[in-house]
């Protein structure tokens, strides 16, 4: 049941990153000017194509789901602590507070799916198998 609710979870996420990532996408591009503001335009439409590998990928049960799932988590990391800065003009502990807080939720919600379905292999691995 856990294992369910995290995967629901990870997979909304998902999905709201693909459709935010995306659907700011073109605004930023056209109101970037600074590089750093192009580099943040950069990081969310990577965050948006990870986000719908990474579905896909699990859709498929592909091993390289992993890697978009790191990829993702990293941009989002990335951007979500750049933005308030960048873009808002707010202070850089406003932008490490964004990042951290990010990094905890997206981070710890991959590694929980990741440990619980590591934990399901293995109690599936040690079922007795009838002949």
């Amino acid at each position: 049941m856990l294992r369910r609710l995290v995967c629901a979870l990870l997979v909304l996420v998902l999905i709201a990153s693909a459709y935010f990532g995306f659907g700011a996408g073109p605004n930023i591009l056209r109101a970037a000017h600074t590089p750093w503001q192009w580099f943040l335009v950069l990081t969310e439409l990577v965050y948006a194509t990870s986000a719908c590998a990474a579905l896909w990928l699990m859709h498929r049960r592909d091993q390289r789901q992993h890697f978009a799932l790191l990829v993702f988590a990293v941009s989002v990391t990335v951007t979500t602590g750049l933005a308030p800065v960048m873009w808002g003009h707010g202070r850089w502990t406003t932008g490490l507070l964004s990042a951290t807080v990010t990094f905890l939720l997206v981070g710890g919600l991959i590694a929980a799916r990741q440990a619980l379905a590591a934990r399901a292999t293995a109690a599936a691995s040690d079922q007795p198998r009838s002949p």
